[in-house]
């Protein structure tokens, strides 16, 4: 799969992308999931290459998660709650081919109060028990400024795969438990949470985000740890991206644009696989 495209350097998005407050737009009241197994053994459309086990496993029968393997998100709890992060803290710095990303986790937003109380959360609470609350950690990543594409793509593994220009991180479409994380996990209004560490985290597009303006191609919301950006879910003309317009790692090359991500309804969201080569991050997980 040899695929040499020129790359449009990320940098010149970076300073408007971080800038632009983010509009609050509601989420997708519906949200195409996993629910069968299906193998993620290698790369294929609507599906995820995952550095794991060979199959994903079902979820749970949840009130929000239809038969069709569609999540209402009218029927999802959310965490509640307006925490602040005052000393949210990120950092972009390019270096020749490449660019390092400085983050100490907290985002650019409010986020709801973990961990969830069923004082302040009474709905979320009751599928929601974890005892992790929201961490200030220090990540450092390395990522190339003008990424190429692989021989292969190759697996995305189990936690971060990109950072947010947020300053949090994206994880994968999977749970620990090898589950679609956005069918069966909790999330506030921002729709992120912590992990077990503390570390604040999407699976899939984010209200919090930038949201550009209506009729044109969504800005740039994060980067992948292959060095290519991910932007929301528009394409150039405005019109909402499905995973048809897509290829098996969830992006493509636009009319105006280089290879990029894009975020979507359905699964697997954010990344199916990296089409670059992902970087050794020099700190983090």
């Amino acid at each position: 799969m040899a695929r040499n495209w020129a790359y449009l350097l990320l940098i010149a998005f970076l300073p408007f992308a971080i800038g632009t407050a983010a509009a609050q737009e509601s989420t997708p009241i519906l949200l195409r999931t996993a629910t069968a197994p299906r193998p993620i053994t290698q790369p294929a459309r609507n599906h995820v290459f995952w550095c794991g086990q060979a199959t994903m496993t079902p979820g749970p029968a949840l009130p929000w998660l239809q038969r069709d393997g569609i999540v209402d998100n009218r029927h999802k709890p959310h965490v509640n709650g307006t925490v602040a992060w005052s000393n949210h803290r990120l950092n972009l710095i390019t270096a020749g081919s490449d660019r390092t990303i400085t983050t100490n986790g907290l985002p650019s937003h409010p986020t709801g109060q973990f961990p969830v109380s069923a004082q302040e959360s009474p709905e979320a609470f009751k599928y929601e028990r974890g005892t992790a609350s929201i961490q200030q950690l220090l990540r450092v990543y390395s990522v190339p400024t003008a990424p190429q594409a692989a021989d292969r793509p190759s697996c995305v593994p189990l936690g971060a795969i990109g950072i947010a220009l947020t300053g949090a991180v994206f994880f994968g479409a999977l749970t620990a438990e090898h589950q679609d994380a956005v069918a069966v996990e909790i999330f506030d209004r921002c729709e992120g949470h912590p992990d077990r560490l503390g570390q604040y985290h999407y699976h899939h597009h984010s209200p919090c985000f930038d949201q550009g303006q209506a009729g044109q191609h969504s800005p740039l919301v994060g980067i992948a740890f292959d060095g290519f950006g991910i932007y929301g879910p528009r394409d150039v003309d405005g019109r909402l991206v499905t995973n048809d317009d897509l290829d098996e790692c969830h992006g493509h090359v636009g009319p105006a644009t280089a290879y990029h991500y894009h975020i979507t309804s359905e699964f697997p969201y954010v990344l199916g696989c990296f089409m670059g080569t992902p970087t050794i991050r020099v700190n983090g997980r």
